[in-house]
């Protein structure tokens, strides 16, 4: 035995949310949860006998599906832009002062800082392009369910106007003017 958990509240997270007294491990797998008393064997024979404190012990929460928008995890942030020009500015300035980099990822666009056509179906490829017509360059939205792309993420990502949408997703075109736009995670990070 491995480990064995006493004196504290063990969550199990069963279909009756039930609470022991007592879990042990053997190879990284519990072995047993319930009763301090029927885990007295487990206990004489564990490694290491850990004290809870009275605290609670529970299974780990994996959070499978983020939407960050950390400054650590984008090269730059748009969560601040208040005005499209303020947007484009701080793309503009990015791409400018880090020039050596192979590609750029942005995060925390909003369709609202758009108008007309923009506003119905996302911005346009081509706003990019004029800043970064060379590297990939991609952000993703907000709140995480869309991303804007100039046309060399595009290429990298191996989207084209023939793309089919993913699975629960969507990559919408306009028609008039083969414009792309992806919803919902339809490519990873660049």
């Amino acid at each position: 035995m491995d480990l064995f958990f006493e004196n504290g509240v063990i969550f199990t997270a069963d279909s009756r949310d039930s609470i022991a007294e007592a879990l042990a491990v053997k190879d990284g797998k519990i072995v047993f949860v319930g009763s301090a008393e029927d885990g007295a064997t487990y206990k004489e024979v564990a490694r290491e006998v850990i004290d809870l404190e009275r605290k609670m012990l529970m299974p780990g929460l994996i959070d499978g599906h983020i939407h960050s928008v950390t400054p650590e995890f984008y090269d730059f942030i748009l969560t601040e832009a208040t005005t499209l020009e303020d947007a484009m500015e701080t793309i503009r300035d990015y791409t400018a002062a880090n020039p050596n980099k192979e590609t750029y990822y942005g995060g925390g666009y909003t369709v609202a800082l758009f108008g007309g056509d923009e506003l119905k179906y996302g911005p346009r490829k081509e706003r990019l392009d004029e800043i970064c017509p060379d590297k990939p360059l991609l952000i993703v939205s907000a709140d995480g369910h869309s991303a804007w792309l100039n046309s060399k993420a595009f290429e990298y990502c191996g989207v084209t106007k023939n793309t089919e949408s993913p699975p629960g997703g969507e990559c919408a075109k306009r028609e008039y003017d083969n414009q792309l736009r992806l919803l919902n995670h339809a490519v990873g990070p660049v």
